[in-house]
């Protein structure tokens, strides 16, 4: 489940995240983990491999609150490093190869969650509970046009808007626009090789007889897909950090705080 986040990592930098409120992510969970729990009642009438798929399904809501909590304190650090005129790619570099362990863990986890589910269940009852596993884990890996995936920025301004901040405090307004097209021109293909492998992976959650070699086929390329995310995104923010003052930086960011 690793990408989602590094694949927009430039709007998050530039502009913040849309990170779920937690009590509203909250009660999404408890809702498709509820509905999950619900099909496995109506569609699977072996009673003792019912007992078991009961308390499988309760360890994803709690791998996905406990790793939400991480998510938050991840970015919390991250908008405070990027708000720190002298931070260096480095720096960058370290905190999100920190979040990112702990990212692969929980995919793990939740994969093994996944295989356990299929092991309890015959390929006619996973036809009816796979669109179930599916909504949860959209949550973690929303569709690229769905809400949960939009950015909305933290100062209240779009990305162009805030690329208009930036240029009015830049001593080169044309080099705040070239950066911002370079960033365009990778991030539209970074996107959308992020949503088709998204698509690829959810196909994967609705067969019965996967292997683990296919998801770790895809789970690679994710990986591949977010480290050049987070080079685009990083290229992004330094272009624009060159252009501007300390002063100008922090008051780039100022709406915040």
């Amino acid at each position: 489940m690793r990408g989602a986040l590094l694949a927009m990592l430039a709007t998050v930098l530039m502009q913040g995240c849309a990170t779920p409120e937690p009590s509203s992510q909250s009660g999404q969970i408890a809702d498709r983990v509820a509905a999950l729990h619900d099909a496995v009642i109506v569609y699977v009438p072996d009673a003792r491999r019912k007992q078991r798929l009961h308390p499988a399904i309760d360890s994803f809501d709690d791998e996905f609150r406990t790793f939400g909590a991480t998510t938050v304190a991840f970015h919390d650090l991250l908008r405070a490093l990027n708000e720190q005129p002298d931070a260096t790619r480095g720096q960058f570099a370290d905190l999100t190869a920190r979040y990112e362990a702990e990212r692969e863990a929980h995919r793990e986890r939740v994969t093994q969650v996944h295989y356990n589910l299929i092991a309890l269940t015959t390929a006619d009852e996973w036809r009816s509970l796979a669109r179930h596993e599916a909504a949860l884990l959209e949550l973690e890996l929303p569709a690229r046009d769905s809400g949960a995936s939009a950015q909305v920025a933290l100062t209240g301004r779009t990305v162009a808007e805030l690329q208009q901040k930036a240029r009015a405090m830049a001593a080169e307004p044309k080099a705040i626009d070239a950066a911002f097209q370079r960033w365009e021109a990778q991030a539209g293909h970074i996107d959308q090789a992020r949503e088709d492998n998204r698509r690829a992976i959810f196909a994967l959650l609705a067969k019965h007889d996967v292997v683990s070699a296919e998801f770790e086929r895809l789970y690679a390329k994710a990986d591949a897909i977010a480290a050049q995310a987070l080079d685009v995104a990083l290229d992004l923010r330094f272009g624009v950090r060159e252009q501007l003052s300390v002063d100008g930086w922090r008051r780039l960011f100022a709406a915040q705080r």
